[in-house]
């Protein structure tokens, strides 16, 4: 009797036991779930925080990348300004030397004539004086004279085109030479031509005419 007491004793030991495990793992495993749960909001904040500073960080370097721009831009602008500005000083100078040249009447002039059906342009600038044939080799011969002249790119040019256009066939010589004129500007940017028509009557309606 005394054994079964024993081993009645022994199972309620045992079943106490057990219901003391299953409540120590029973709080292991919630505070487990707790901690996991935890640590997981945690890795949740972290990369939140990360997002945010990587966001922000990329803000800063767009703004630094605007700011740069916007510096290159302005820089760019004051650069363009100060250009103009010295190119208005040099241009001061080449502007008074034309009008000094001018008022002695010794700025360019060129003079369209015929004789004998045979065209030239005359060239005159103070004691220098020569023509040239207008034809195929026109536009070449001016710019040859030009740079005998010594005029640059940046040189201000006050000239004096005359002609008479009541000349016979005086209409397709003139657009010859204005083509010339033309092809002047490009290289030549302060040409600056003045027209002067030597007609002393009205222009015939004739098509081979200037007027025509």
């Amino acid at each position: 009797m005394n054994s079964r007491k024993k081993r009645r004793d022994i199972i309620l030991d045992f079943t106490s036991l057990l219901d003391v495990i299953m409540i120590i793992l029973f709080f292991f495993i919630l505070f487990s779930h707790f901690e996991a749960a935890e640590a997981k909001n945690k890795m949740q904040a972290a990369q939140s925080e990360a997002d945010r500073q990587t966001a922000a960080a990329e803000d800063r370097e767009r703004e630094a990348e605007k700011k740069l721009t916007q510096a290159a831009a302005a820089e760019k602008q004051a650069n363009e300004a100060y250009e103009r500005l010295k190119n208005e000083g040099n241009r001061s100078a080449e502007n008074y030397d034309a009008l000094h040249e001018f008022e002695q009447g010794r700025q360019l002039r060129l003079h369209l004539t015929s004789e004998s059906g045979v065209w030239q342009l005359e060239f005159q600038r103070g004691d220098f004086q020569y023509a040239v044939p207008v034809d195929e080799n026109l536009n070449t011969q001016v710019k040859e004279l030009f740079e005998a002249l010594f005029y640059t790119e940046n040189s201000t040019i006050l000239c004096e085109f005359s002609f008479d256009a009541s000349a016979r066939g005086s209409k397709a010589v003139y657009e010859k030479v204005n083509d010339v004129f033309l092809a002047l500007r490009e290289k030549y940017k302060y040409l600056y031509i003045s027209e002067l028509d030597e007609s002393r009557r009205s222009i015939p309606d004739d098509d081979e005419n200037y007027g025509g």
